[in-house]
């Protein structure tokens, strides 16, 4: 299946809807993954960058994805494109995974809640709460919260 921003929307909404296999799941964020290693225009491929790490975090934050599975390769596609500050605070999430904090916390804790659309709101319709995206100045420790909008706005 060919990445786009559709496509993400699409498997976002399905994973809300219905059970989606993990093995299908995992073959897309590998496919997404490849696809923006091999966009070689920089500015272009921080754009899918940008987008697909705001795809990630929505489905971790949402559990639609076993991330144990397939930790290794977001963490090396995470460092591979630290310059991005999304992908930085994507290894955040993984992290906070790792160290066992997503486990002892449920979804709302971490910004996130049942949503009544389940949406990355990267399409037409308002973003909720699920649809924020905190990231961490590690230089001055100022903390930002933009909308999904926002981010994939400039995608």
């Amino acid at each position: 299946m060919e990445m786009s921003l559709h496509s993400m929307e699409v498997v976002n909404r399905l994973t809300t809807l219905v059970e989606v296999p993990n093995e299908f799941i995992h073959l897309y964020i590998s496919n997404c993954i490849s696809q923006c290693e091999q966009v070689k225009e920089k500015y272009m491929q921080s754009r899918l960058v940008r987008l697909v790490c705001v795809f990630l975090q929505s489905m971790i934050r949402n559990r639609h994805c076993n991330i144990q599975e397939i930790f290794i390769e977001v963490q090396a596609f995470c460092i591979e494109f630290s310059r991005i500050r999304e992908a930085a605070g994507l290894f955040r999430l993984l992290k906070s995974f790792e160290e066992g904090n997503m486990a002892m916390e449920g979804p709302a804790s971490l910004g996130s809640t049942a949503g009544t659309h389940g949406g990355l709101g990267l399409g037409g319709h308002r973003g909720g709460p699920s649809d924020l995206v905190s990231t961490t100045n590690s230089s001055s420790g100022a903390s930002t919260t933009a909308s999904v909008d926002s981010a994939a706005g400039a995608v």
